[in-house]
């Protein structure tokens, strides 16, 4: 095992339970437990609720951390030549350079701005796992390129970044690994919620994820069927679309059998509630939520061409409509509720799938990434 007695850092982009931060965190509570001799370093922007399952793997540091400012940087600060992310990275790279890995990790394109700093510092291989497509790198405003060939190896979290990466960056397929998100191992703790017919969905609900589309769908559903006993329910951070959500809920008064619950430390629980899951999303890279629902036999429905999605919900035998026909899916759903065998072998079919995607499936995969990039057969 190439990986005992040696030093690994990991730099996440935030503190919270989000997709990419739980992806990586499953990750690390794996090689923690079957490699208990690797010593790992977290570098977080502040203190979140990823922080204590982290300190359970390694020791937890923060980057966002108050710096003491030289004269002269003050100034640059004022003038605008230096900036608060310039001291964050260097907080980072002080950091990294106490602990002397022998490989730095960093997670989704808004660590972007630590790589080349921290390659010209630190004496180790670096990994950057990338999890964003078109849209996603879009709204964070960084321009990825540069990092992109500085890195080492580029881990993408599927097959539909990969060839993004390639044919909007020119990543060479030679530089990328990809290894899948993986899901806990996990039953399903509950039935669904007697007589109501639950749909859900999840996700830090923005207008690209499907939040406003998902809205659209409880109106079209009641439309069709005013007496159906339907429950819509996401599960996830909407807190910067908040306002924007409750107009949209008012204007298709939907109130009564809507609502965004926030996010959930026991998502696998609020999965298990549902009767089926839909992703809305008009761009997704992966879809981890969609997975873990159909990993407990939840039947799943998507949107065609949404990225890997689409190609997930196929082989669960799912519903799939054209991108944005959000009345085509209700139909389709409105259909289901009466057919309670069609949606049994649906759920049969998402938890065949969808189970190939567990930690001790997976895990190994990605740490056999790390491996290679510890050996340097890989560094450029």
């Amino acid at each position: 095992m190439h990986l005992t007695g040696k030093k690994l850092l990991f730099v996440f982009h935030n503190s919270g339970l989000t997709g990419a931060s739980i992806v990586l965190l499953r990750y690390v509570e794996f090689l923690k437990k079957h490699y208990p001799d690797v010593q790992l370093k977290f570098l977080l922007p502040g203190r979140g609720k990823i922080e204590e399952r982290l300190s359970k793997a390694g020791s937890v540091e923060y980057y966002s951390a108050p710096v003491e400012l030289s004269f002269s940087d003050r100034v640059k600060r004022k003038l605008g030549i230096k900036s608060a992310t310039h001291d964050r990275v260097m907080q980072a790279v002080k950091l990294a350079q106490q602990f002397s890995p022998d490989l730095v990790y960093c997670n989704t394109v808004a660590c972007s701005d630590f790589i080349p700093a921290l390659k010209d510092c630190v004496n180790a291989p670096l990994i950057w796992h990338f999890h964003e497509l078109e849209t996603g790198i879009a709204l964070t405003g960084i321009d990825p390129h540069n990092s992109l060939h500085v890195a080492d190896i580029i881990l993408t979290n599927s097959g539909t970044t990969s060839e993004f990466l390639n044919s909007e960056y020119g990543v060479e397929p030679a530089r990328t690994r990809m290894v899948y998100p993986s899901v806990p191992s996990h039953n399903r703790s509950r039935s669904a919620s007697g007589n109501q017919f639950v749909i859900g969905s999840a996700g830090t609900a923005l207008p690209t994820k499907g939040a406003f589309d998902f809205i659209e769908l409880a109106s079209e559903m009641q439309k069709l069927d005013p007496s159906a006993n339907y429950r819509f329910v996401w599960i996830g951070n909407f807190r910067k679309h908040k306002e924007d959500i409750e107009t949209e809920i008012s204007k298709y008064n939907v109130g009564t059998i809507l609502q965004f619950t926030g996010e959930s430390d026991s998502p696998m629980d609020e999965y298990s509630r549902m009767n089926l899951f839909v992703s809305l999303s008009g761009e997704e890279s992966f879809g981890l939520a969609l997975v873990e629902a159909g990993s407990i036999g939840i039947p799943v429905a998507g949107y065609a061409d949404s990225g890997e999605i689409s190609e997930i919900v196929r082989q669960c035998k799912g519903i799939i409509v054209a991108r944005r026909h959000v009345k085509d899916m209700a139909v389709e759903l409105n259909r289901l509720i009466s057919l309670p065998h069609e949606l049994e072998v649906m759920g049969q079919a998402s938890q065949k799938h969808c189970r190939t995607y567990f930690d001790e499936l997976i895990v190994p995969q990605w740490v056999h990434v790390l491996e290679e990039a510890v050996r340097k057969e890989s560094v450029h």
